[in-house]
This record gives C-alpha cells, structure tokens and sequence, in this order.
C-alpha cells in the first residue's frame, strides 16, 4: 500500500512497472493455466463426445436387435403356427384313411398300428407339451416299422391260406407255374374224360 507521502514520478513508474510485471506473470501463469485446462477441456468433451456417440450406437443396436428378436420370434410364431396346422389337416386326412382300412382290414396288424400311432399323434396335436410326446411317437413308429420290415411274399401268403381253408390237395405251385399243359392230361384230371 502507499504511503501519504509524496513519490517522485521515477518512483512511480518504477512501482508501476514493477507490479505490471507482476500481473503480467500472473496473467502468464493462469494464461497458461486456462490453456492447460482448455486443452484437458477440449479432450475431455472429446471423450465425451465419442462416448456419446458409441451410446448412442449401443443405443440403436439394441433397439435394431430387439427389433430382430421381436420379428424372428414372431416369424417363428407364425411358421410354428402354420407347420401345426398343416399337421393337423394332415392328421385328418390319414385318420380317414385309417379309418378306411381299419374298416376294410380290422384284424390286420400293421393297420391297428397305424391306427394307435394316428391316435397318438391326436393326443400330441392336443397337449402343449409336443417335444417330449413327439419323441415317444418318433420312438413307437421307427419301432414299428422295423417290426414291419418283414417281406411281403403273395406266393406264401396264397399258400397258408390255401393251406388253412382247404384239404383238396390244391397246388397253388402247379396253377402259378403249369409247365408244359396237355389237354388229354387236363380233361382226366378234372374228370371230363376216362382214361
């Protein structure tokens, strides 16, 4: 602080120049405090800026993938929905047809089969718990169509028939595969000619 008491003009601006160069340090000093802190400033807006914009990007990938989620699940729902129908039409259609040949052959075991997988596969389309219920029915099919691989032989099957029904000692041997046929022979055999 000053004195009262007079000052040469010399004295002055000595002062003067004195505490000019004091707040120019000063203003030096927090000049480059101000710069130092622009520039922390600057790189912090900067991180905030890209943390913004990666949010931002979070933000719209999560909302593209829900939107995803949302149409494959509902894709999914509609495909679901249209594979059970098709099995359900699908299934009526075969129980009319079992139903056929369970009429037309009730005693024959491939078809009473057939007709408890078909019933099987109601109660499936019925419950709600199909991936347990449909690998039981998977089990019982490919169960029953190795106990159905046997071969179908007509000619054994005409024979056991033949067999069972009759004692007139029919040959179905001689009636599929005649050889060398002889009309004299044909006729005595049937009776229509004495020898």
């Amino acid at each position: 602080m000053l004195n009262k008491r007079k000052y040469k003009k010399e004295q002055v601006q000595e002062m003067l120049d004195a505490l000019t160069i004091e707040y120019e340090e000063k203003i030096s000093s927090l000049r480059s405090e101000i710069g130092v802190l622009t520039e922390k400033n600057n790189r912090i807006y900067g991180e905030l800026s890209l943390i913004k914009d990666r949010e931002h990007l979070i933000d719209v990938t999560l909302q593209n993938a829900n939107k995803q989620a949302e149409e494959i699940t509902s894709n999914a729902k509609l495909q679901y929905e249209a594979v059970m129908e098709s099995l359900k039409r699908f299934s009526n259609k075969w129980r009319n047809y079992f139903t056929i040949l369970a009429d037309k052959y009730p005693l024959y075991p491939s078809v009473q089969k057939a007709l408890q997988l078909k019933e099987q596969l109601d109660s499936i389309l019925n419950s709600s718990d199909y991936s347990v219920n449909i690998e039981k029915l998977e089990a019982n099919l490919d169960k029953n169509i190795s106990d159905s691989q046997e071969v179908f032989d007509p000619k054994q099957k005409i024979n056991d028939y033949i067999l069972a029904t009759s004692d007139n000692g029919f040959n179905i041997d001689e009636v599929l595969n005649p050889g060398e046929l002889e009309l004299e022979d044909l006729c005595k055999e049937l009776g229509l000619m004495e020898d």
